[in-house]
């Protein structure tokens, strides 16, 4: 909701809090991508068409003194909605990689419940 008096328009914005849990070797990276739709859809439709979608490619890096990647946040701005993320690749500390085929896809749907207050 905005007031007629505000006149200016504001970067929309909307953040993804992604949480990593995994069993084996420290995360030393990932690649996501994350997917929208954009501002100009006034309600989430069923089937998104390919001129509303937006997309952005994040690289995580683990931050200093953690044992691994566990947690992130990312933005994306000029987004009305947030559809999906995709998990591209995972570089981990032991110089091992996974990475996003046919055969092995990891796509998740954020929650639409958002908690007041929460981050």
């Amino acid at each position: 909701m905005r007031l007629a008096e505000d006149g200016h328009d504001r970067d929309l914005a909307q953040g993804l809090h992604i949480s990593l849990i995994h069993f084996g070797p420290a995360i030393a990276s990932v690649e996501i991508t994350v997917y929208g739709v954009t501002t100009r859809v006034g309600a989430l439709p069923v089937e998104i068409a390919a001129s509303n979608e937006i997309s952005k490619t994040f690289i995580l890096h683990p931050g200093e003194g953690r044992k691994g990647l566990q947690e992130a946040t990312v933005w994306m701005h000029q987004v009305g909605a947030l559809t999906h993320v995709e998990l591209n690749s995972m570089s981990y500390a032991d110089g091992s990689e996974w990475h996003e085929s046919k055969s092995s896809i990891c796509v998740a749907t954020p929650s639409l419940f958002l908690l007041v207050g929460a981050k």
